[in-house]
């Protein structure tokens, strides 16, 4: 098993990171850490190599930060650590927190980051909320990116989004629109998340958590939970290209 998506750089980590991480090598083979700018990314670069062959960063200039942040200074940023990553992400389009007037700046910062995976040959991790319209419009003019949904519960555009191949990436979070998820797409596209310290109902969220999804997709799918592990250990194989990508950590 292993955390598609988590953010253990954040402060809510501080005191006791270490312990949580010797929770996830307890019951995971990797997590896919979220650098959301070039300060929190260097964090994860260096907790990459602390726990080389089990971090693995994803790095990008998050949504939250698209409209403060100096895009072409993040932009360096990234290309400079290329090799160091296994995808771009967090990145993609949060209309639920910003006004209309900033989804241009939003909408700017998205496709930059879209065009520079492409250029390195990168997947994407895509944020969408409350603008699945307009993400997926966007999306559209780059055809050749890997995508993975980030945090996905919208149904109805789930058939959208296989007819493209994208993958679908659950979370902890329990809802109806998960488990017709869970029940309807192709485990062949699937991936499990925390999305830690978030998206939990009982505190603080950690990686260890994301189990919880992996029993729930083999209970709706009525498979062995073995046998989720081993297609989604597929999945992250053939989209990370782990065994390629880390030689630069």
């Amino acid at each position: 098993m292993f955390d598609n998506h988590c953010h253990i750089t954040l402060e809510l980590f501080d005191n006791d990171r270490e312990k949580v991480m010797e929770r996830a090598k307890t019951g995971l083979s990797a997590i896919l850490c979220i650098g959301v700018n070039s300060k929190d990314s260097e964090k994860v670069l260096q907790l990459a190599t602390l726990h080389s062959g089990f971090v693995f960063p994803v790095l990008a200039l998050c949504q939250d930060y698209a409209t403060t942040a100096n895009l072409e200074h993040e932009l360096a940023f990234l290309k400079k650590h290329a090799s160091n990553m296994v995808a771009l992400g967090e990145t993609g389009l949060e209309y639920h927190h910003y006004a209309p007037k900033d989804w241009p700046r939003l909408q700017e910062v998205f496709r930059a980051q879209l065009e520079l995976a492409e250029t390195l040959s990168l997947p994407v991790q895509v944020h969408c909320r409350k603008a699945h319209e307009d993400t997926f419009a966007i999306l559209k003019n780059f055809p050749k990116l890997t995508v993975i949904m980030h945090c996905f519960y919208e149904e109805r555009w789930m058939g959208e989004a296989l007819k493209r191949g994208y993958y679908l990436s659950l979370p902890t979070l329990k809802n109806k629109a998960r488990d017709k998820i869970m029940r309807d797409a192709p485990l062949e596209r699937l991936f499990a998340e925390t999305d830690s310290p978030f998206l939990w109902p009982e505190g603080r969220n950690e990686p260890s958590n994301v189990k919880e999804v992996y029993e729930r997709i083999a209970s709706k799918k009525n498979i062995p939970l073995e046998r989720v592990d081993q297609v989604l250990s597929d999945n992250f194989e053939r989209v990370y290209r782990v065994g390629e990508r880390a030689k630069g950590l």
